[in-house]
Order: structure tokens, then C-alpha cells, then sequence
């Protein structure tokens, strides 16, 4: 069994798509935990809604690939559309931060919201 953590952000229906891609996950895997929900403003550009960011800790019998195609495949799902705008509006973005225990995604450095959170379902991480 692998344990992930996942990172959810949204600022289209944020409430809403952060609890449909929380049903979804936990449908799929074995979701452990869920830190809070945390508004934040919006990084590069700055003229649309605030996101709603949160972390999910996933148990699942997929590996590393596998898990995150299975990311990939639930935001389309959702309806995510890529676009030009790397910091456009977001229907749904589910990025991988934690893999059994090892930071594997450069927003958990950049980002202080996302370590707050993190360290709300995960204290003992390998940089």
C-alpha cells in the first residue's frame, strides 16, 4: 500500500469541487485524512476569485504513475480544460505533493499555505 498526499485547489465552484473531487478520490482509494480548507489568493494572476486549497492523505494499491494518471483522469472528468494561462482559473487541479512520506512536487517548497496544511495530516516528511 502506498500513502499519497494530494493537493486540491479550485477557484471555479471552489466548495463544490473540492468536495466532488474528495468523494471521487475516496471512492477510488482509501482516503485516510483531510487537512482544512484554506482560502488563498491567486498566484500570478491576480484578477480572478480565490482558490480553496486543501490536502487529502490517500491510501492506494497503485504506484507512483499509475496514481497520477489517475489524478489526471479525475480532472478531466471534473471537466478541467488546459489552457494557456498556467495561472488561469482552475476548475479542479490535483497535484501530487507526498509519496510515502517524500516530498515530490516543488510547490510544497515555494508555497508556506501548502506546508501549513500538509503538516496538519503529515508531520514526518523526507525533503
Amino acid at each position: 500500500m502506498n500513502i499519497a498526499i494530494v493537493d486540491v485547489g479550485t477557484n471555479i465552484n471552489p466548495q463544490e469541487n473540492v468536495n466532488i473531487a474528495k468523494d471521487i478520490l475516496s471512492k477510488e482509494h482509501q482516503l485516510l485524512e483531510a487537512s482544512s480548507v484554506v482560502r488563498t489568493k491567486p498566484i500570478g494572476n491576480t484578477h480572478q476569485p480565490d482558490f480553496l486549497n486543501c490536502a487529502l492523505k490517500i491510501a492506494t494499491e497503485l504506484n507512483r504513475e499509475e496514481f497520477c494518471q489517475a489524478l489526471k483522469s479525475i480532472e478531466t472528468t471534473m471537466g478541467r480544460v488546459k489552457s494557456e494561462d498556467k495561472f488561469g482559473p482552475r476548475l479542479i487541479d490535483l497535484d501530487l505533493l507526498v509519496w510515502n512520506k517524500k516530498v515530490v512536487h516543488q510547490d510544497y517548497y515555494d508555497r508556506g499555505f501548502v506546508q501549513k496544511y500538509v503538516s496538519e495530516i503529515e508531520q514526518d516528511l523526507q525533503h
